[in-house]
C-alpha cells in the first residue's frame, strides 16, 4: 500500500515537473511572439530609449534562450529562429543615428554572438548574417 502512493506520488511530481517546464516553454514563446510583434508595429514611432529597451528586451529572450533550448522541438527553434530573424530585420530599420548609438551594445552581443550561434546549430545560421548586415549598417 506505501509503495502504491509513493509511486502515485512520484508519478505526480513527474508529471507536474513536466507540464511546468513545457508551459514555462510555451509562455516564453508566446511572451517572444508578442514582443517581436509590438516592435514591428511601433518601431516607427520608438526613441533612441525604446529601442534601447527593446534591444535589453531582445537579449533577456536571448538568454531565456538558453534555458529552455533542450525541451524544444526542431519546429519550436525554427520558430524562435524566424522572431529573431524579424526582430533583427525590424532593427535594421531604425534610424542611423539610433544604431550609431546603440552600437557599444551591440557589437558587446555580437562579439560573444558567434560563440551563441554555434551551440544553437545549424538552424539559426542566418542570424549571424543578420548580424553582419547590422554591423555593416552601424559601421562596424
Amino acid at each position: 500500500m506505501k509503495k502504491n502512493i509513493l509511486m502515485a506520488f512520484v508519478l505526480f511530481i513527474g508529471l507536474t515537473t513536466l507540464v511546468s517546464c513545457n508551459s514555462a516553454k510555451k509562455q516564453y514563446m508566446n511572451s517572444f511572439g508578442q514582443f517581436v510583434s509590438q516592435v514591428e508595429d511601433g518601431y516607427r514611432s520608438y526613441t533612441l530609449e525604446d529601442w534601447s529597451w527593446s534591444w535589453d528586451q531582445f537579449q533577456n529572450f536571448e538568454d531565456q534562450f538558453q534555458v529552455y533550448q533542450d525541451k524544444m522541438s526542431p519546429d519550436d527553434i525554427a520558430y524562435v529562429a524566424d522572431l529573431e530573424h524579424r526582430y533583427l530585420n525590424t532593427l535594421k530599420k531604425a534610424p542611423a543615428s539610433v544604431l550609431g548609438q546603440l552600437s557599444p551594445i551591440i557589437s558587446r552581443f555580437m562579439d560573444n554572438g558567434q560563440e551563441w550561434v554555434e551551440s544553437v546549430g545549424e538552424h539559426l545560421n542566418g542570424l549571424m548574417e543578420d548580424f553582419r548586415e547590422l554591423r555593416e549598417m552601424i559601421g562596424f
